[in-house]
């Protein structure tokens, strides 16, 4: 985690607008999209989302109604991910208002892609893209062999994914028949698309 996580400490909200820093209104309840940003930062570097920020209103110190409440929601949404996120969630005081401020810490490279257990590890996987977060799906890897085989680490170099993410999506693809393995070159193993073009609701709940 960068020092921008510290952002509050010198009152900067200038550096809300990093990528590893997400700010989210939550004036008396946590936003639809919480899980999404739990997942994402999980998924990459780790992060700091803070709750009574209103982004719309260039980062207006609205607060949040309920602070007890609202460490008391993200707290437990923390422990439905696979595997559990153990966030840091803190309120703090800032321009007279209560912020929720929760440092997210990076999931360990062999237990990624982290994702909400409810919506399974298609659907509920999410990725850190410059300020914002979106789907981490079969596509990240799909898309890469659009063009023909790779190795591993090609498909890692062209979608930045970690190497551990990168083996585990792989070997998920290959039982859901979107991927096959070819022989090795160069001491790696190359993999293909198949022709099958997407994965089966059976597939995204038993991913």
């Amino acid at each position: 985690m960068t020092n921008s996580s510290h952002w509050y400490g010198t009152c900067d909200v200038s550096v809300a607008t990093s990528s590893d820093v997400e700010v989210k209104r939550a004036h008396d309840r946590l936003p639809k999209s919480t899980h999404e940003t739990l997942s994402a930062f999980a998924n990459k570097e780790g992060g700091v989302l803070i709750l009574g920020l209103d982004e719309k209103s260039g980062f207006e110190s609205v607060g949040v109604r309920d602070a007890a409440k609202l460490v008391a929601d993200l707290g437990p949404q923390c422990s439905e991910f696979e595997p559990p996120i153990r966030a840091d969630i803190k309120t703090r005081r800032f321009e007279s208002v209560d912020l929720i401020v929760a440092e997210i810490p990076e999931t360990l490279p062999a237990q990624k892609p982290c994702h909400l257990k409810s919506m399974g590890i298609y659907q509920g996987s999410f990725i850190r893209v410059g300020d914002g977060d979106r789907r981490m799906t079969q596509y990240e890897i799909l898309a890469a062999l659009d063009e023909g085989a790779l190795s591993r680490s090609e498909i890692q170099t062209r979608t930045g994914l970690p190497r551990q993410t990168v083996l585990r999506w792989l070997d998920r693809l290959k039982r859901a028949g979107l991927v096959e393995s070819l022989g090795r070159n160069r001491n790696e193993i190359r993999y293909q698309r198949t022709g099958q073009q997407r994965l089966t609701e059976a597939d995204d709940v038993n991913g």
